[in-house]
């Protein structure tokens, strides 16, 4: 698979899953992908979440796309992103359309964004189950 054909099947397939490590513990959650490019892979939440604090405490993460029999996990350090136009671009996007009955009620603000850039990535499907997993550099 080529890089651009990650990014797509990323794209296409926006509800994944990040681990993160809270007190020596792992934590994984789903997550609605913002998207993913040459720029890096983007997602946000509230800053007030565990989410966010726990990247904050240790921004290692790994974030695994599934579908229809083949997997992505992208593995590196995320940054967060203090970007006001970004995060405008991000409440007007037509696949946030739930961020807007949030408005008035929360101060945008506190919307945390992260930017996976520099990560490893690695493919997974049912007919290579038995292959070693190696990751190769990807961003």
């Amino acid at each position: 698979m080529t890089r651009e054909e990650m990014f797509a099947f990323m794209n296409e397939n926006p509800i994944c899953y990040v681990a993160t490590i809270e007190n020596g513990q792992p934590r994984v959650r789903g997550i609605l992908l913002y998207k993913a490019s040459v720029e890096g892979i983007i997602f946000h939440t509230g800053k007030w979440k565990k989410f966010h604090q726990q990247l904050v405490a240790d921004p290692n993460v790994e974030i695994c796309f599934y579908n229809k029999g083949t997997q992505i996990r992208v593995a590196g350090k995320v940054e967060l992103v203090d970007d006001p136009q970004l995060r405008e671009e991000i409440i007007h996007h037509p696949s946030r359309a739930f961020l807007k009955s949030w408005e008035g009620k929360l101060d945008m603000s506190n919307m945390a964004i992260y930017k996976l850039k520099k990560a490893k990535v690695t493919t997974w499907r049912f007919e290579t189950n038995f292959d070693p997993t190696v990751y190769e550099q990807f961003l």
